[in-house]
C-alpha cells in the first residue's frame, strides 16, 4: 500500500484542534452558538400567557362594574348573538354601495361594533346564518363584488360556509341590448375588441359573453372561489302578447347569455384572458342553477322547451365540462 502523499496528511495544529482532549472541542460541546440576531419569536411563557388569556376581551365602561356578558362561556354568547340578529334574517345588497337598510338595521349591524371580541363572535353568527340577496341588472355583478371586497379576510371566511347566498337575475330581454351597448367597450375590452365582429348578432353575443366572463373570473380567484352563490330569476320582462312564463324567460337568458360561450364567433374575438379553468366551476354552477329552476317549474310551462331545454343543457354542459 502506497503513503498518504504529505499534502493529504493533517498539520499538528489542525491535528491538536480535533482532538477530543482540546480544550477548544469541549467548549463547543458545552457552550450553545449564539445567534448572529435575536430571535423575534415570543418566549413559551408569552405565548402560553396568550393563550390563556384570549386573544380579546371584554372591557366594561365602568371598570366597577362587572361585564355579565364577559362572564358567560362562548357557547351561550353565540346563542345570544343569534337571537338578537334573527331580527333582520335578509339583508338586500343594493346597487349603488355596500350600506343598505334592512327593517331599520345596517348591513353591518351595531352589534358587530361594540368591540373585537362581540365583533369576532358575532360576525361568524351574521355571516354565516344571514341569507343575503343582490339583484343583477343587465350582468352587472359590481354590487356583489363591491360589497364582498369590502369585508374584512376573516368575515370572508365566514361568508364562505354561507349556504344563502342568492343572485336574482333580473334581465329585460327587450331593453338589455340596447342599454348595453352604451358601455359595451368597457365590458368586453378585456376579453377581446368587440369592433373586430362584423355581424350585430354575434357582437352582442360577445357582448354577454364578456359580462359573464368577468364575474366567473372573479368567482375564481382563491379568495371567493369557496362561495356557494345561489342563482335565481325574476320575471320583470314583458312581450306584446303579455308576461312570458318562467320557463320561457329562462329559454330566453339561456340563449342570450350562457350558449354563447360555446359559438364559434366568441372564441375568435376571444384573445385575451383565456383562463378557462378558473372560469369552469362558477359557469357550471350557474348552469346547474338555472337547470334547477326550469326544472322546477309546473309541468305545463315547461312542456313546450323541455326537449329543446335539455338537448341545450346537455351541450353547454359537455362543452364547459372540458375546460
Amino acid at each position: 500500500m502506497s503513503p498518504q502523499p504529505r499534502y493529504a496528511r493533517a498539520t499538528a495544529a489542525s491535528a491538536a484542534r480535533s482532538s477530543p482532549k482540546s480544550p477548544k472541542v469541549q467548549e463547543d460541546a458545552t457552550t450553545p452558538k449564539k445567534l448572529k440576531r435575536p430571535s423575534t419569536l415570543p418566549s413559551p411563557k408569552f405565548r402560553a400567557e396568550y393563550h390563556d388569556s384570549g386573544p380579546f376581551t371584554l372591557k366594561p365602561e365602568n371598570p366597577k362594574k362587572a361585564c355579565r356578558l364577559a362572564t358567560l362561556p362562548p357557547e351561550i354568547r353565540l346563542l345570544i348573538f343569534e337571537h338578537v340578529l334573527r331580527v333582520c334574517p335578509t339583508v338586500y345588497i343594493p346597487q349603488h354601495g355596500a350600506r343598505v337598510a334592512c327593517r331599520g338595521k345596517q348591513l353591518w349591524p351595531a352589534l358587530l361594533r361594540v368591540s373585537r371580541l362581540v365583533r369576532q363572535e358575532a360576525a361568524y353568527v351574521f355571516y354565516m346564518q344571514t341569507t343575503f340577496i343582490c339583484a343583477i341588472h343587465d350582468l352587472s355583478f359590481k354590487a356583489i363584488k363591491y360589497w364582498v371586497e369590502l369585508l374584512p379576510a376573516a368575515h370572508r371566511t365566514f361568508l364562505a360556509r354561507n349556504t344563502n347566498l342568492r343572485l336574482d337575475l333580473r334581465i329585460e330581454m327587450r331593453e338589455w341590448v340596447r342599454a348595453s351597448l352604451a358601455q359595451s367597450w368597457i365590458a368586453t375590452e378585456r376579453f377581446g375588441n368587440m369592433y373586430s365582429i362584423r355581424r350585430e348578432k354575434h357582437r352582442l353575443h360577445f357582448i354577454s359573453f364578456c359580462k359573464l366572463a368577468d364575474w366567473f373570473l372573479w368567482c375564481g380567484k382563491p379568495a371567493n372561489v369557496k362561495m356557494k352563490w345561489n342563482y335565481a330569476v325574476e320575471i320583470t320582462a314583458w312581450s306584446w302578447s303579455g308576461w312570458p312564463s318562467r320557463a320561457a324567460l329562462i329559454q330566453q337568458f339561456l340563449d342570450v347569455c350562457l350558449l354563447p360561450f360555446s359559438f364559434p364567433c366568441v372564441h375568435q374575438a376571444w384573445v385575451r384572458e383565456r383562463r378557462q379553468s378558473e372560469m369552469k366551476k362558477e359557469a357550471l354552477n350557474m348552469l346547474d342553477g338555472l337547470d334547477g329552476i326550469f326544472q322546477g317549474s309546473s309541468r305545463a310551462e315547461k312542456a313546450t322547451w323541455e326537449g329543446e331545454w335539455n338537448r341545450k343543457v346537455e351541450i353547454l354542459r359537455r362543452f364547459l365540462g372540458k375546460w
